[in-house]
């Protein structure tokens, strides 16, 4: 009982939250590039404007199988399935939700994408260091006309298709209105020990 009232609480608080939700991917085929870059293990070190780095928070882990493992703050697991892919010299991630973890804990990340929508972050990979950005609802929301369904709370799921947000993102990439300065998570590969 506890589960299910948490699960409506964050629902509640996901539709009224500030994460761009499509019902399409935000990417086609032709633009979906080997994920290479991603597969292994991550450890957070930033989670939105919070450093983390000293949390002991389970690994990310990126999949060959396009199943990215990923935890928030509370250690609450959630699978996602992903695709990398880039426009112009821009990596994206579109990703979408797979499976709860099976513990009592809801992932926060999960709860954004509880209903089958995906999200794109941009993504920069510079060494050992992973950064996600994703694009800014409120920006995304006064700043576009790509096409949406109004749901409860003034909250858009968008209904553009691949092709139109590709252009979108083409010609957004750069903008760090919609894509902030500062990413919305940070990882890094844990070192190796010897």
């Amino acid at each position: 009982m506890k589960r299910i009232a948490l699960i409506v609480g964050l629902v509640a608080v996901a539709l009224t939250g500030c994460v761009v939700q499509s019902f399409y991917p935000f990417c086609t085929e032709k633009s979906v590039i080997d994920s290479k870059p991603l597969l292994g293990e991550w450890k957070l070190q930033q989670w939105f404007n919070d450093d983390v780095s000293t949390n002991n928070i389970k690994s990310w882990t990126f999949e060959e199988n396009k199943t990215l493992q990923a935890f928030d703050v509370r250690n609450a697991g959630a699978e996602f399935k992903y695709c990398l892919f880039k426009l112009g010299d821009n990596l994206f991630l579109d990703a979408e939700p797979g499976a709860l973890d099976k513990d009592a804990k809801v992932n926060e990340l999960w709860i954004f994408s509880v209903r089958p929508t995906h999200v794109v972050c941009k993504v920069e990979v510079t060494g050992e260091r992973l950064s996600l950005t994703l694009l800014d609802y409120d920006w995304m929301k006064k700043n576009t006309k790509l096409p949406f369904l109004e749901e409860t709370n003034d909250h858009k799921l968008y209904t553009a298709t691949s092709e139109q947000w590709e252009t979108f993102l083409r010609e957004n990439a750069g903008n760090t209105n919609a894509f902030p300065a500062k990413p919305s998570f940070v990882l890094v590969r844990p070192k190796k020990t010897s």
